[in-house]
This record gives C-alpha cells, structure tokens and sequence, in this order.
C-alpha cells in the first residue's frame, strides 16, 4: 500500500489534474504539465489527450466495449498507480472525481466499506442515467416549488454534482470533498445549501428567458436553449430525448465556445453511437455514449441544430418505449 492516510483525507501520493480540451497554447502549455508516462486518465474522452496517458484511461462508457460501467465503479478494480502517478480528467463530476477518491482510498489501504458502495452505485446509477422508463411529458414549472430537476438530491448527491462543477474548484479540492462524502456522507460547509437554493434559479432563468424550452417533436425530441445548471433536465419535461444549447463563454480567460449536447432518459429512444458517429463525419470530435453525446470539446462547435435535429430523427427508434 502507497500511504496510511484516513478515510476522509485526501490521498497525497497522487497528484490530480482537470486537463484544457481547448486547441490553444496556453490550453497545451497546461495539459504538457500533467500529462506522460506516469499519467492515467480517468474519462479523458479526446483522443488526442487520451494517447498521452501513459497508464491508460478508465473510461469504460466511451469504449466500444466497455458496456455500460461507471469508471467509479471500475476505479474498484483497477491496477493501482504507484506512488507520484497524476491522475487526470476532461469532466469535473462526480463519477471522475469519484474514481480519483476510491483509487486513492485503495491506495491508502481502506477499501470502501458498505455505505461508501452505496454512494458509488449511486453515482454510477445517475452517470449511466440508470432510472426506468420516461415517465411522460409534464406542465412546465410555474414556481420554484415545482422545480425537482435539482437540489441537493439522494444522500446530497446533488449538492456534490453541482460543486463540482465550480470552475474555481481545483482538483485537489475536489477529489477531497468527493472522497469525504463517500466516505462519510459530509460534504463541505455551504455546498448543501448552495444545492438547495438551486431550484429557485433554475425557475428564476426559465422565467425570464435565459432557458428556453421548445419541441421540435413534441413527445420524442425536446430543445433547451441555456447554460443555467438543470437546464438539459428541464427539457425531459417535454421529450425523453433533449438537444441542449450552452453558449457560455469558458476558460481562462474566457472565450466563445458554443456546445451542443443530446441526452435522453433512458438508452432507448435514439441511437446516440450511431448519432455521434454520422456528426463525426461532418464535425469530427463528436461523441458519447449510449444516453448522452456531446459536440467537439474546447472549440465552439460549428454544427448546426437543425443538422444535430435530422440526425437524431433518422436514428431513432421505429417504436419509441412506453413508460
């Protein structure tokens, strides 16, 4: 074993990483610092940054063959990095952050206990979008009261998916909140209350236009025009398949950079592989996985969605589900 850190404690023999997916200097300038021989990737899903891993990279859903595993969950198994390995990723969520806190867990010599593998099941659960049938179109929100798309969720999962996504989160902090909580169920002073006040927002932004819901196929295919954290999951209210549109500005300093992301409830509706695959041949960079795909990372994607739209209707299922 590597250390004798205690369960809560982050683990010091690794360090931890958030590689730039951004085509910049600066953006290479950083990811050159994290990345090489003694590098293992955790959902690095940009081929280019994935072949400078030189431990590999747990990203069982984006492989072809990987079925349909969280990396935190195969984190459980996976052959420990010796002492110094960085341990990087492109998605600051609960499941990468998560694979960085068992591993080092492992390391440490604490192999996670009952309630710690309940916690890992359910952020495997939620990133694998393991939660039954569509239940239906619903009536847009007329309060915040109505808004259950976020909050701070089972066992605060919630509060801890939504800061993580902080972009002024470093790493190191990260992983340290991802491993308490699975090993205790705490979470940072105020990450709870942020989570719950994140209902009011989300109305807040619906109320006033910064997201806007339409369907293009009312009861199949939903479109959310917004960046404001739920957003995506606003629009099952209307389809199991939703096309988000997030033009925020990332990254410092910030830049334009327009992305584009399909989702759908449960992998049955479309399929997104197939999906994926035909926007590549367009727009290289395209990709996923079964329930959710995203348009190239770190460059404004020049696909348009209405493009994104016919693709999605010609890999759909002839027979959509029942609920």
């Amino acid at each position: 074993m590597h250390g004798n850190k205690g369960p809560g404690s982050v683990n010091s023999f690794y360090q931890h990483g958030l590689l730039d997916p951004r085509p910049t200097e600066a953006a290479e300038r950083a990811n050159a610092a994290l990345l090489g021989a003694k590098t293992l990737g955790i959902e690095v899903t940009e081929a280019r940054l994935t072949a400078r891993c030189g431990l590999g990279n747990i990203d069982p859903q984006h492989s072809p063959d990987g079925g349909a595993i969280a990396a935190v969950e195969a984190a459980l198994g996976w052959p420990l990095p010796s002492a110094g390995a960085v341990l990087v990723t492109i998605r600051p969520d609960a499941d990468a952050y998560g694979a960085m806190a068992v591993l080092g867990l492992r390391a440490d010599g604490i192999g996670p206990d009952m309630p710690a593998r309940t916690r890992i099941a359910l952020i495997a659960r939620e990133d694998r979008f393991d939660r039954g049938g569509w239940p239906g179109p619903r009536a847009l929100p007329e309060s915040a009261a109505e808004i259950d798309e976020v909050g701070p969720g089972e066992q605060n999962l919630g509060a801890l998916s939504q800061n993580l996504s902080d972009p002024m989160l470093v790493p190191e902090a990260a992983v340290a909140a991802t491993r308490r909580w699975l090993t205790s169920g705490d979470l940072p002073i105020g990450w709870r209350d942020r989570a719950a006040g994140a209902p009011a927002a989300l109305f807040d932004a619906f109320r006033d236009g910064r997201v806007r819901l339409t369907a293009p196929d009312p009861g199949r295919i939903a479109l959310v025009d917004g960046s404001v954290p739920g957003a995506l999951r606003l629009g099952y209210r209307l389809a199991p398949v939703v096309i988000a549109l997030d033009e925020r500005k990332r990254g410092t300093p910030p830049m334009p950079c327009r992305r584009l992301i399909v989702a759908q409830w449960r992998a049955e509706h479309v399929d997104l592989v197939r999906a994926a695959a035909m926007l590549a041949t367009e727009e290289p960079g395209w990709g996923g996985s079964p329930t959710i795909i995203g348009s190239p990372q770190g460059e404004p994607c020049r696909t348009p969605t209405a493009r994104v739209l016919a693709v999605l209707r010609a890999c759909a299922t002839a027979s959509p589900p029942q609920s």
